[in-house]
């Protein structure tokens, strides 16, 4: 569903920039992670929730399609999709109304 907006994105000449944060699959980077209930979890694929916070800590406005993500239970993705939310005020869209959005903005 990704491949969706990205392909919009650049019919409607729009940058598409893709930034992760990753686990490497040795373990070196979960550091105090397990201390809570997480598991081993995003090995070489993407923590949407962390790339948002590192993304929102450097000024960007960010917006997550939350039907494109999923979380490692439904009580993580669920809390993940709310710390966005309560970051950005509006992060948390839709695939449709991301895709919408980018069809009804004025060309660049």
């Amino acid at each position: 569903m990704s491949r969706v907006v990205i392909d919009v994105a650049r019919a409607c000449g729009i940058p598409a920039i893709f930034i992760q944060e990753v686990h490497r699959p040795n373990l070196v980077y979960f550091g105090r992670d397990f201390d809570g209930d997480e598991t081993i979890h995003c090995l070489e694929n993407i923590c949407v929730r962390y790339t948002f916070i590192g993304d929102h800590q450097g000024d960007y406005y960010c917006r997550v399609m939350e039907d494109c993500v999923a979380g490692s239970s439904t009580s993580a993705h669920k809390a993940s999709l709310k710390a966005m939310e309560y970051l950005q005020t509006g992060a948390r869209r839709s695939l449709d109304a991301v895709v919408a959005s980018m069809l009804d903005a004025p060309a660049a």
